[in-house]
């Protein structure tokens, strides 16, 4: 048997606000890490975890919502559906982690590579409580109230 724990913590940066009906995101920085978007609604909340080698450009993908980027695009018609409602969107960052495999002490997790990217990403997917749902699921965006 293996035991392995990863720890992270979650940046807040501030919330994804809309100008006109174009998605403005906080300041990021343009390096390696996590995001977690948090959908706040009057009823419910529901979250969205990604990964990335660059968070502004990520952001910035999300800004455009380019149809040939079916997350880019779900996740933009999301995010401005919600805030249209009245909802607000709380975006956080992690751009560090350890992980420490049976005994081992903490070591340091490189986000520069996507295999450690992942490997925090589904650590922290798993940590979402069951009532808030999570959007990174097809078609629980859709089904999600705002």
């Amino acid at each position: 048997m293996m035991r392995v724990s990863v720890e992270l913590e979650w940046r807040p940066v501030d919330e994804v606000l809309m100008d006109r009906d174009r998605l403005v995101f906080p300041h990021l920085p343009e390096t390696a890490g996590l995001y977690r978007l948090r959908l706040v609604g009057s009823t419910s909340t529901s979250t969205y975890i990604g990964e990335t080698a660059n968070l502004k450009r990520r952001a910035a993908g999300y800004r455009g919502g380019h149809a040939g980027q079916v997350t880019n695009a779900r996740m933009n018609r999301r995010m401005r559906e919600h805030l249209r409602a009245g909802g607000r969107i709380e975006m956080s960052i992690a751009t560090a982690a350890v992980i420490a495999v049976d005994s081992e002490t903490d070591r340091p997790l490189d986000f520069a590579r996507k295999a450690s990217r992942l490997l925090v990403e589904a650590a922290a997917l798993h940590a979402v409580p069951d009532a808030e749902p999570l959007e990174n699921l097809p078609g629980i965006g859709d089904m999600a109230p705002g």
